[in-house]
């Protein structure tokens, strides 16, 4: 099981259970290695689109991208959810991943800042910056 939910405006919960993290550490790792991935989870539109929370599951595409981010980001694109990151981004998701399969739970916090799309912006597509606080169910 993974769930990305928004909490507030500001945080959303990337919640894994074991066989869950599992899964995504290999989506990561696949994503690394030739550049996209796909992963299945349970995913909180609002975190997308705004307004109140509505969950499905979907496939989060996953890609790497070669210009340098400022932050990795989340977007909805095509009726797709892409979940961009640079590579060095990437490696900042891997390193609490990986520990944490090893480990069985994160040791420490761990989150992630996150772009998303910010629908209260007036004036066409902004952004704000949300943390992703990744949990072991």
């Amino acid at each position: 099981m993974i769930e990305m939910i928004q909490n507030d405006r500001h945080s959303i919960y990337l919640n894994f259970d074991k066989e869950g993290i599992e899964y995504f550490y290999c989506c990561l790792l696949a994503a690394r290695d030739v550049g996209r991935s796909r992963v299945v989870l349970r995913f909180d539109m609002a975190i997308v689109l705004g307004g109140d929370q509505s969950c499905e599951t979907l496939g989060l595409e996953i890609f790497i991208v070669e210009e340098d981010l400022i932050c990795n980001r989340i977007k909805s694109c095509n009726e797709s959810i892409v979940w961009e990151f640079d590579r060095g981004d990437l490696d900042c998701a891997i390193s609490p991943t990986e520990d944490a399969v090893k480990d069985g739970e994160f040791l420490l916090p761990e989150f992630l800042a996150v772009d998303v799309p910010d629908p209260k912006k007036k004036e066409g597509w902004g952004s704000r910056q949300v943390y992703a606080f990744m949990t072991m169910t």
